[in-house]
């Protein structure tokens, strides 16, 4: 099947960081952007990310979305859609391929306008026949601001690769205004995965010496993974 994801030459592993010690979403996020131009430094990294769910590992979380649209009645535009912020980096790491628009980048910031990525499959049910990029989309309650779709990307198939996932929507993690303490690194090297992972953990300590990561495994290890109960039935 089409995975929508490249799982060659990426390693992963979660980051939980303590909520009394990361108390507001300006620590938190100081946190992962030093984090993640440090690894970008590491002797065979080419790029890195993160975000709080990776394909094929049961994190993540959906929720209602609201979408700016006349291409469906007005009580289809508030589906259940697979949410995930994400930073700078994480579609290049994962191989996730650009339709249309852009990825994040530096300039989504705080301050900046809220801007969103949406995957093929909501693009094509809610704009069909048009340029998503441009389009407005929300979540959260009905009064909250509106987000500016700057990309949009192939479906990727998170919960399994025997059906395809929910309708997806990204935002940046730079944008989340509450302290996500818990995050998924994605790191893409040309080297084996795991001959990078005591570098990659040496730059956690050297920001907190006493930050633990867990769950570290490739990429390639998580979708052999998913497959173990098909294949043993097989």
């Amino acid at each position: 099947v089409e995975t929508g994801f490249r799982a060659s030459g990426v390693l992963t592993m979660r980051i939980g960081l303590p909520e009394q010690k990361y108390a507001t979403w300006r620590q938190t996020s100081r946190f992962f952007r030093e984090l993640l131009e440090r690894l970008r430094t590491i002797p065979g990294v080419d790029v890195a990310g993160a975000v709080t769910g990776l394909p094929l590992s049961g994190a993540g979380w959906s929720g209602t979305t609201y979408i700016d649209t006349q291409a469906v009645p007005e009580k289809d535009r508030s589906p259940e859609t697979d949410q995930r912020p994400a930073t700078p980096g994480y579609f290049e790491a994962m191989g996730i391929p650009l339709v249309r628009g852009r990825y994040f980048d530096a300039r989504d910031t705080p301050t900046s306008q809220p801007v969103a990525i949406v995957d093929e499959t909501l693009a094509a049910k809610y704009w069909p026949g048009q340029d998503a990029v441009g389009k407005r989309i929300k979540t959260g309650a009905v009064n909250a601001p509106w987000k500016s779709i700057v990309g949009v990307v192939r479906h990727v198939r998170y919960r399994t690769l025997e059906s395809p996932s929910r309708t997806e929507l990204y935002w940046p993690y730079e944008q989340v205004n509450f302290p996500l303490t818990t995050m998924s690194l994605a790191v893409h090297t040309v080297l084996e995965p795991r001959s990078i992972a005591a570098s990659v953990e040496r730059e956690v300590h050297a920001l907190d010496p006493d930050q633990p990561v867990y769950q570290v495994a490739t990429m390639q290890g998580l979708v052999t993974e998913s497959m173990a109960r098909r294949r043993l039935s097989m």
